[in-house]
């Protein structure tokens, strides 16, 4: 009787030591860095948090902002401007 081939080594070498731990400790420091990362983003996030009184007053602050811009264009566009109509 012939014995069937072996297709498969299942001898283990310090090369395939070496990538399992090489690839373990790749593992462990993307997982530590993803949860650095994720604690960075809720830190952030909490201290850029805007309320509903400070979002209402920078509305106020944009609206002024907008209303000046608009008196100085009708302003520039009159015959009024500071350089008179003969530019």
């Amino acid at each position: 009787m012939q014995a069937t081939p072996h297709f498969f080594d299942w001898t283990i070498t310090l090369g395939n030591i070496v990538s399992a731990i090489t690839f373990i400790f790749a593992g462990v420091i993307a997982w530590r860095d993803l949860t650095w990362r994720i604690k960075n983003l809720e830190t952030w996030r909490v201290e850029h948090m805007i309320d509903a009184d400070a979002r209402d007053e920078l509305i106020r602050k944009m609206d002024h902002v907008i209303e000046l811009l608009r008196f100085q264009i009708k302003l520039l566009m009159s015959d009024k401007g500071p350089a008179g109509p003969d530019l």
